[in-house]
């Protein structure tokens, strides 16, 4: 596999676990062995992963194995656990947002997408945070939301589409909503749900920061 920086690290301490051989290449080496071919670089997850595979099989006489010293194996195996067990918490708690957003607000997920990979963003939560409910949206007309939305995104970092508010709000027009707006019960789930959601989040991010710090003085990361 290819050392991504942070991402890899649960997976290749998991097959590690499981006794798998596992190497890990410097992306600097995998660039390189892409353009002695006339490889274009991937552009996606698939085409990364033959041209990984095809560098393995290639040099599969000259791979060596990623090895760690015991003590540090031991805490890397326990941060990968906790590791797994909040990811499990997150997917859990992802889903009943979805499917209760689904009930609330149903289609926004097709205009506004959760972050993937990247624990430190999810715009789709930042934006149900705000408007959960397709009502919300509808309190104001279509040119407030546009300006509120713009102001909104600037204010967290997302690009200011004033076209993607103008279809959040055809879609808040156009879809039926099978939950209340004045449930307040609903609306502090969301929210509550919202925050755990930020909370593991952060936790992930630590977890994986304290797996960089045992895992980069490493040779494979030279």
């Amino acid at each position: 596999m290819e050392a991504t920086g942070k991402y890899h690290l649960p997976i290749l301490y998991e097959l590690k676990d499981r006794g798998y051989f596992v190497t890990v290449i410097n992306p600097l080496k995998m660039k390189q062995y892409c353009r002695a071919l006339n490889f274009r670089k991937a552009k996606n997850d698939k085409m990364d992963a033959k041209q990984i595979a095809e560098y393995g099989l290639m040099y599969w006489k000259e791979l060596e194995e990623y090895k760690v010293d015991e003590e540090n194996y031991r805490v890397l195996k326990e941060l990968n656990r906790n590791y797994q067990h909040y990811m499990e918490l997150r997917i859990d708690q992802m889903n009943y947002i979805d499917q209760t957003i689904h009930q609330t607000f149903p289609g926004i997920k097709k205009l506004i997408l959760h972050n993937s990979g990247d624990f430190s963003k999810d715009k789709l939560l930042d934006f149900s945070e705000k408007w959960w409910h397709k009502d919300l949206v509808l309190e104001k007309t279509e040119e407030e939301f546009i300006e509120e939305y713009k102001r909104w995104a600037k204010e967290k970092r997302y690009h200011p589409n004033a076209n993607k508010a103008k279809a959040i709000y055809q879609l808040a027009e156009d879809s039926i909503s099978t939950q209340p707006s004045h449930n307040t019960k609903i609306e502090t789930n969301i929210r509550e749900g919202i925050n755990l959601i930020k909370q593991i989040n952060q936790i992930l991010n630590r977890i994986l920061s304290q797996m960089i710090e045992i895992s980069e003085p490493l040779e494979e990361y030279q």
